[in-house]
């Protein structure tokens, strides 16, 4: 079955941004239970009492030009000025089945990764994590299934010799409001500092990145600048006819996302990753 086939009708909306969602993706809404020490007398866990509660949104999909913008990105990637926190998505997100739906609120931008290799669709992975949820009954039409990004829309701009996969994963250090509030529910999810680490494999023979030298690679019309990157590895690997190397990046200082309507042009930079 392909990868672009999910449920029926089936699709996720992050605010008013539709995406079309491979299978697998979805929204989990553990209890978290906590059991006390075994009880003199039992076997199994006598009882229980309900964890702290968050509700997951994980997202698989290929990028799309109408949603894989700078607007949207940096929407969700947005702090303000609470504790550097990170931005709540307008509207929350709904789930849907194809028959019901699930709206999560107070969600926010956990993380995620892009992977990218000649041949193959370009994935990503879209986390959020929100305070609470409603079911929803709402109906809406899925996404269309054009306009989706390929392969040959990703381009090295500066500072790199041409590569064979580019694979950044990112993650906003999503974590609960600790304060009591008489639920089961955190009052807010707050964000951390963000990490990232890019995986690249380059042919031998090309020049691998230098620690401390920034490069910039396009995809669609984003712009990905790793600035201050440290070389983790070099991994030699054999793969006839064409020999690879790998090389893990440690994105130390920022990554930075950009848009652009022109070769050239680009808005102001956003950091994705910070120590």
């Amino acid at each position: 079955m392909s990868p672009l086939a999910p449920g029926f009708l089936g699709h996720i909306l992050v605010g008013a941004t539709k995406i079309l969602a491979y299978q697998g993706s979805g929204v989990d809404l553990p209890i978290s239970p906590m059991f006390p020490p075994a009880t003199f007398g039992h076997l199994f866990q006598l009882n229980y009492a309900p964890g702290l509660r968050q509700a997951a949104v994980n997202i698989r999909a290929c990028p799309k030009a109408d949603w894989w913008t700078a607007a949207t990105l940096l929407a969700w990637l947005a702090r303000d000025n609470t504790y550097a926190d990170a931005a709540v998505n307008s509207g929350g997100i709904t789930v849907r089945d194809g028959s019901t739906g699930v709206n999560v609120s107070g969600a926010k931008h956990a993380g995620g990764s892009l992977a990218i290799s000649q041949g193959q669709l370009p994935v990503c992975n879209l986390a959020f994590r929100g305070t609470g949820y409603t079911d929803s009954n709402a109906t809406s039409s899925p996404p269309d299934a054009g306009n989706l990004l390929s392969f040959g829309d990703f381009s090295i701009q500066n500072g790199l010799d041409p590569v064979v996969s580019w694979a950044l994963n990112y993650d906003a250090g999503i974590f609960p409001n600790p304060e009591l509030n008489g639920t089961v529910w955190p009052t807010a999810m707050h964000a951390g500092g963000f990490t990232a680490m890019l995986r690249l494999v380059m042919q031998a023979g090309r020049t691998p990145p230098s620690d401390g030298a920034a490069f910039t690679a396009r995809f669609g019309l984003i712009d990905f600048t790793i600035n201050n990157p440290l070389i983790a590895s070099h991994m030699r690997r054999i793969n006839l006819p064409l020999g690879l190397r790998e090389y893990p990046i440690i994105c130390r200082a920022t990554a930075a996302v950009t848009a652009t309507t022109d070769p050239g042009t680009a808005a102001s930079p956003v950091t994705i990753a910070a120590v």
